[in-house]
């Protein structure tokens, strides 16, 4: 199952809030839209910048750059130059990484 933007907010608004300290924070569904959406226009800057964007806990987006090549065309089998272009490399954390590895009881 997928999880969309949609789903983020439903989580975020439905906790049952989160302890900070001594403060106990609940959001609304319009303060959590606001929050999922500022980390998406976060996301979308940095990667617009070419810049990393690191989030903690999950992982590393990087803006990589593909260099010219030759190809083949695969229906006329004519050599073809395929032009640069950025792809989004993500290295996810340590944490991550354990917890997708963890085995299920």
């Amino acid at each position: 199952m997928a999880v969309n933007r949609y789903d983020l907010i439903n989580y975020i608004a439905n906790s049952s809030g989160t302890t900070r300290g001594q403060v106990s924070v609940r959001f609304t569904r319009e303060k959590a839209y606001k929050i999922v959406s500022a980390i998406i226009s976060g996301f979308q800057l940095s990667m617009k910048n070419k810049e990393k964007f690191i989030l903690s806990d999950v992982g590393v987006f990087t803006p990589k750059l593909i260099p010219d090549r030759k190809g083949v065309h695969p229906r006329t089998r004519e050599e073809i130059t395929i032009p640069e272009h950025y792809f989004v490399k993500f290295k996810p954390s340590k944490q991550l990484k354990r917890l997708i590895q963890r085995k299920e009881n």
